[in-house]
């Protein structure tokens, strides 16, 4: 379910490129309903708690670090951007750059060349001393783009495969040489979504004088693990943090934004919040509860408990029809999973069994809407034309399982799929079972499965679990293999699918999704289903069609026409193709203490809530900041 991310983080502008944090949810985006201020009428009509009086976040995600260096999931980049801001977002009236630590961000004619401009006054902490262009050049080419760090978001860094060329230009000014044109480059340039790291930090712990370099001493200095590095560049400052558990922020007297002439003079005197916690719950119906009873301030919800929330007295719930991001079942077609999820013709079966709209009208109670290939049907590059659907249909799920198994595969005669070993088929499906509707999601496949003859074992596991369980995967898995792997590009890839292999067996997965960056679409689907993608943890690999070639020519086409008609050829290959069995994009919900102020009206992509605007207007002046009860449901979950 959702991490609340759209509290913490520039979510709203902003296009992060980054594994979604957890059950059925996504990015922020528009919004439906609920997104007007909550206006101020005296004392409130309930008992006010912890949550009314300072800002408490409740999730069940931990992040699995507090280190810039370390993006690869929602959780972790949301607990960073209290921390630390990126360069820029998407101004979202005109879809235009609006500046944050870079003030100015400007592409050449020939789409080439982008320029920057690092804003006057920042400040590190920790005595790295002024925030320069030359951090900028020095973090993109010796970090960024260099192997011993093994930054997940590499590949943004060198598109078309040829690495982009930093040049500092000025004190405050540098630019990139692109290798190619890139005119979609404003939705693509990760530099400025990212946070970054000074360049004398970098210099402790990077190769040199015959030495490799040591990632794990940089994630474990003082600098960074007491948040002093920070300085004057982000909202909060780091109080304490408890992993797995709890994340204590207080406002940050020194932030550059707050007398920033940003976005109208929004950003003034900003943050509006004294303190800010992440409280971590081991279920979300904990975190619900303690919604209600105001030991929380925010929490995202599941679909289904919608209506519920947005009854409960001193609470209020905003949400968001347009999802950024995608949910689909994985499949694992690595060496640990079941061998015929690698025939099309099984893979489509699967397709026609899992019946998203009972999924959703069900299940999500109407709040998602149903997808059929790695982008959302309001998107820019969607074509229905060009689209393959499979109805919900047992019978043609069966028939597509007997002809698209191998021969030693069949029914027999009560209906069961039997295996090589004559005994039935039984698949491993796991779900992230934190919320109750991840427990429903479970019963409901494995209903449908035992439908077309297919026993089923469902392993339930929190998000961490199932990142570091299955997600995770390595040549040090796999007992049939031994030696180095072919590639290895982190810890989602560590390996082509005949060679690095997950800790646990799966077969078929639930709860994880991606952002589907429906600007620049090119990215994620680069990031999931090529060979060396670095989030490929399925092991997808295809001779069928090039999407590689197609990826590497969209973003860099002629005219808007022709990335258009590469892309919509493109997805609908992979509705055919069905490398995930795409399922929903998922409205965005949250739910608040009814003091919450300064959610917003939501008219596109790029809208939703930021810490950096949101106050509480039934907090009381001089009141001590008050934490959740660590007994109130709160747990060590199993964060890495």
């Amino acid at each position: 379910m959702a991490e609340d991310r759209g509290l913490a983080s520039l979510r709203r502008r902003r296009l992060l490129k980054s594994l979604a944090a957890a059950g059925f949810s996504v990015s922020v985006a528009g919004c439906s309903g609920d997104g007007s201020d909550t206006e101020d009428e005296g004392d409130p009509e309930y008992e006010l708690g912890p949550g009314d009086q300072s800002y408490i976040a409740g999730s069940t995600s931990a992040a699995q670090s507090i280190s810039p260096a370390v993006i690869s999931d929602e959780a972790t980049s949301n607990r960073l951007d209290l921390l630390y801001d990126s360069g820029g977002t998407i101004d979202d009236e005109d879809i235009s750059f609006e500046g944050r630590l870079l003030s100015e961000w400007e592409l050449s004619d020939d789409a080439r060349t982008a320029r920057y401009r690092v804003r006057d006054g920042l400040e590190w902490g920790a005595g790295y001393g002024q925030l320069t262009a030359e951090d900028y050049v020095y973090c993109a080419t010796n970090f960024f783009l260099a192997d011993w760090a093994q930054y997940s978001q590499r590949p943004s860094f060198a598109p078309g495969g040829e690495p982009i060329e930093y040049v500092q230009t000025g004190e405050l000014t540098f630019e990139a040489r692109l290798p190619e044109r890139r005119p979609n480059w404003l939705h693509e340039d990760i530099l400025y979504g990212v946070p970054i790291l000074p360049k004398g930090l970098i210099q402790k712990y990077e190769p040199g004088n015959g030495s490799e370099g040591d990632l794990q001493g940089l994630n474990r200095d003082e600098a960074i693990t007491s948040g002093e590095l920070n300085g004057n560049l982000g909202p909060f400052n780091l109080v304490s943090w408890e992993k797995g558990q709890r994340m204590v922020l207080s406002a940050n007297d020194d932030y550059y934004l707050a007398d920033a002439d940003v976005g109208g003079g929004e950003y003034e005197g900003s943050p509006s919040i004294d303190s800010y916690t992440y409280q971590v719950f081991d279920e979300r119906t904990t975190g619900y509860s303690a919604l209600k009873a105001g030991d929380i301030t925010s929490i995202g919800v599941e679909a289904r408990k919608k209506s519920e929330l947005s009854s409960a007295t001193g609470v209020e719930t905003w949400s968001s029809k347009f999802g950024s991001g995608v949910f689909w079942l994985n499949l694992n077609f690595r060496a640990n999973g079941w061998s015929q999820l690698r025939s099309r013709e099984v893979r489509q079966a699967l397709a026609h069994l899992l019946d998203k709209n009972t999924l959703i009208e069900q299940i999500k109670n109407g709040n998602a809407s149903p997808i059929d290939t790695f982008h959302p049907r309001w998107g820019p590059y969607y074509d229905d034309a060009k689209i393959t659907t499979f109805e919900s249909s047992v019978e043609r799920a069966r028939q597509k399982l007997a002809s698209g198994t191998s021969s030693d595969y069949g029914y027999d005669g009560q209906d069961r799929l039997i295996g090589p070993d004559g005994e039935q088929v039984e698949l491993t499906v796991v779900i992230e079972n934190t919320s109750q509707e991840g427990e429903i999601v479970g019963n409901f496949l494995r209903q449908r499965l035992e439908s077309a003859g297919i026993a089923v074992s469902v392993e339930g596991n929190s998000f961490d679990r199932l990142l570091q369980n299955y997600l995770f995967n390595s040549v040090d898995n796999n007992p049939n293999y031994s030696g180095d792997p072919e590639f290895n590009v982190g810890r989602y890839n560590g390996g082509p699918p005949d060679q690095a292999v997950s800790r646990e067996q799966w077969d078929i997965l639930s709860g994880v999704g991606f952002s589907a960056s429906p600007y620049a679409p090119w990215t994620p689907i680069e990031f999931t289903l090529t060979p060396q993608g670095p989030f490929n943890f399925n092991g997808y690999r295809t001779d069928e069609y090039d999407i590689q070639g197609a990826i590497n020519e969209a973003p860099n086409a002629e005219s808007q026409e022709a990335t258009q008609e590469i892309m919509t050829d493109l997805f609908g290959f992979l509705s055919r193709d069905q490398p995930y069995v795409w399922a929903f994009s998922e409205h965005q919900i949250a739910a608040y203490r009814e003091g919450v102020e300064g959610l917003p009206e939501v008219e596109n992509f790029f809208d939703g809530p930021s810490a950096r605007l949101l106050s509480l207007s039934t907090a009381q002046a001089g009141t001590p900041t008050p934490l959740a009860n660590e007994s109130s449901g709160s747990g060590s979950s199993n964060s890495s």
